[in-house]
């Protein structure tokens, strides 16, 4: 709503864009191109035509940005940054907790593979290759 009363159309964003439907009363703060503005919600409206699906036309007057406002936009800004932060380090804490983990279970199962017995190791190459394993060779006693 312009100062002499008259209206024009400011945007037409959907309602999820303001999350609820602003109350009158309620300050709308935006940033465009780093410019900030504000309005004042000054009237609501919901248009229910046939056929048409429901909306809200809100009226806003353009205000100047308080300066309270000013500040908490700033440290709203420098929270979010902080969180995401906070949320960066936490995925890659966790990003490197479950390559460890893999390494380690790699790691185990070669283990396991090198400490098998060669006996065990000569049956398991014959069952892998779909032949019998080979019999042990009996123990020769030393010739005196």
């Amino acid at each position: 709503m312009n100062d002499d009363g008259s209206i024009h159309a400011e945007s037409l964003v959907p309602m999820e864009y303001y999350g609820a439907c602003p109350d009158v009363g309620d300050v709308v703060y935006e940033e465009m191109l780093d410019t900030p503005r504000c309005y004042s919600v000054q009237r609501r409206f919901l248009i229910n035509i046939p056929g048409c699906p429901n909306a809200w036309a809100i009226i806003v007057r353009k205000i100047e940005v308080p300066p309270s406002l000013t500040k908490l936009v700033e440290e709203w800004k420098e929270d979010d940054a902080a969180a995401a932060a906070v949320h960066k380090e936490d995925e890659e804490e966790q990003a490197n907790d479950l390559a460890l983990k893999e390494f380690n279970e790699k790691l185990a199962a070669l283990r396991a593979k090198q400490h098998a017995s060669p006996a065990k190791r000569a049956k398991k190459a014959a069952t892998d290759s779909g032949k019998k394993s080979p019999r042990p060779k009996p123990k020769r006693s030393p010739k005196v």
